[in-house]
């Protein structure tokens, strides 16, 4: 995650210039295709649900945790699931944002996965859509 916003935030100051607020700036129409961002759409949403499921590996495989208790499961692994549920949603979400506001999005959406970091050029030969859309326009990427 650190990486990954470090090399958006670096992105955003070369796009606005020093002393910007770059928590409020919002006139760059450009996309980020470098670093960890040529390989996923949401790296951070990646690191943040990699931190989850770390955790509910740990508490599940502690020594208190029954395999076969329902309740060591449900408390070890709610939070992993609800947590990579809430991502995908919350980047699909941005994803519609994205292609309303930055040019190029719609390729950025055919070629780099959405979620799971993967090369360029397999997210390329999967096109990283999954399904959706991509020769009507650029606004029947998410209908599905």
């Amino acid at each position: 995650q650190l990486v990954a916003d470090t090399q958006m935030a670096n992105f955003r100051r070369k796009q606005y210039g020093e002393g910007v607020n770059l928590d409020t700036a919002t006139s760059s129409k450009k996309c980020f295709r470098g670093g960890l961002w040529s390989w996923s759409r949401h790296p951070n949403y990646f690191g943040e649900v990699c931190f989850w499921w770390g955790q509910a590996f740990i508490a599940y495989a502690g020594p208190d945790s029954k395999v076969t208790d329902v309740t060591s499961f449900s408390a070890a692994w709610t939070g992993a699931i609800v947590m990579l549920i809430f991502f995908r949603i919350s980047a699909r979400l941005m994803d519609q944002r994205q292609l309303k506001h930055r040019e190029g999005y719609a390729v950025v959406m055919k070629e780099v996965s959405g979620l799971v970091p993967l090369p360029p050029f397999l997210g390329r030969l999967m096109n990283c859509n999954f399904g959706a859309k991509t020769q009507v326009g650029e606004e029947s990427l998410l209908e599905n």
